[in-house]
């Protein structure tokens, strides 16, 4: 049933086969979504009226989740339905919209649109149950019809350019950033300080409890920072500041866990800040401290064979540093949380970088498969170390989700 077409021929729906039939769907679909319980919406529109097409012209049949994945979100042929739950979440949503339209007693007497649990073929219904009857050719009422046509039409053209409009004005480094600017709170810069910096475990494990009391009291006053976070936070809170964009800062070692439930956080520096590994440890891409190899490294949980990027311990010997970036939703604060951390100090202040240069953001925009605003990210960087200072970061590996 979930990916068969026989769901709109039960007996609750029936079949619209006339072409007057097929326009009065048409224009319910189009009233339907100029109500602001779809307007409003960037996703729930598409998969609609992508569906309800298909259904129409008779590809019932052809609505399959991996299919509706690749031609409505544009996800990759051979992408894993299982990790990615893009048409099933869409889907339930939908159903739960539908729902909340026709509970309205001013709809009672449309015809019904519904997406049935388990299906992705959408069910009509005309008002008392009943196939509508062949339209009576009556000039008045079909001229009537066609003037609704015309007017939802013309709504929802115009939603579409002035949601267009908007983003013509977002660059995408605001793309990036703007589930930081909308969030509520102001943003938490939590830097890595030049105490964990000198201290003799290399990374800071995730199982390693948050300083509390006396030992957290006298950690280093907020001067006291690697120059890699200096230097990327410099940027960011230039950043924050031209978007009105209210920020505190604090060092790794001030910070507690409550902080990061009151609004979202940026985490600059990964061995030097306890907290990046802490709250980045269940994502794809990870840093790693190999003790038998004396490496710090990136590593990518998920490949096969598995993928590192390493350096050496000794940064004297560098001459290339990885930085990772990060930006999700944390599940267990509710937080937006984006990292900006290197393997060594240059690494850091080349994804500070990378995050505030229009070009890079441009090329990251480029490689994201929808809005660079609308899902959790992850980037593996690389930038030359030249005359003691990074090159241009380059992008190695991206992880969308």
């Amino acid at each position: 049933m979930a990916n068969g077409a026989s769901s709109p021929q039960d007996d609750s729906g029936w079949v619209p086969e006339s072409k007057a039939d097929k326009d009065d769907i048409r224009v319910q679909l189009e009233r339907i979504l100029a109500d602001p319980l779809f307007l409003n919406s960037k996703r729930y529109p598409g998969f609609l009226r992508y569906v309800v097409g298909q259904t129409l012209d008779g590809h019932a049949d052809q609505l399959k989740e991996r299919t509706l994945g690749i031609q409505v979100f544009g996800r990759h042929p051979d992408y894993d339905t299982s990790l990615d739950n893009v048409v099933r979440s869409t889907a339930g949503e939908i159903r739960r919209r539908l729902a909340q339209y026709y509970q309205d007693p001013a709809h009672n007497a449309e015809t019904r649109i519904d997406l049935p649990a388990g299906s992705y073929v959408p069910r009509f219904q005309s008002p008392h149950g009943k196939k509508p009857k062949e339209p009576e050719r009556v000039v008045p009422a079909r001229k009537g019809r066609l003037v609704w046509a015309v007017i939802l039409l013309m709504v929802c053209v115009i939603a579409v350019f002035a949601w267009r409009a908007t983003r013509v004005n977002e660059s995408p480094t605001d793309l990036f950033w703007k589930p930081v600017l909308d969030s509520a709170g102001s943003v938490l810069l939590c830097v890595g300080s030049r105490a964990r910096a000198e201290a003799a475990s290399p990374v800071p494990s995730a199982q390693t409890p948050p300083a509390t009391g006396p030992a957290a009291a006298k950690s280093p006053p907020i001067r006291d920072l690697p120059i890699s976070s200096a230097t990327a936070l410099t940027r960011f809170v230039g950043y924050l500041q031209v978007k009105g964009k209210p920020f505190r800062i604090r060092e790794d070692v001030d910070a507690a866990f409550a902080d990061f439930r009151d609004g979202p956080v940026v985490l600059i520096g990964a061995y030097v800040n306890r907290w990046t590994t802490r709250l980045s440890e269940h994502l794809r891409f990870k840093f790693r401290w190999d003790a038998d190899r004396k490496l710090r490294l990136i590593f990518d949980g998920q490949a096969q064979p598995p993928r590192e990027w390493a350096n050496a311990e000794d940064v004297s010997t560098v001459t290339e540093d990885y930085a990772l970036i990060s930006r999700f939703l944390d599940q267990t604060t509710g937080k937006i949380i984006v990292v900006a951390a290197g393997l060594h100090r240059y690494g850091t202040v080349a994804a500070g970088e990378f995050l505030t240069d229009p070009a890079s953001m441009a090329e990251l925009a480029s490689l994201a498969p929808h809005g660079l605003e609308q899902q959790n990210l992850q980037v593996v960087l690389a930038a030359r170390i030249i005359a003691n200072s990074p090159g241009k970061p380059r992008i190695l590996a991206t992880h969308f989700w």
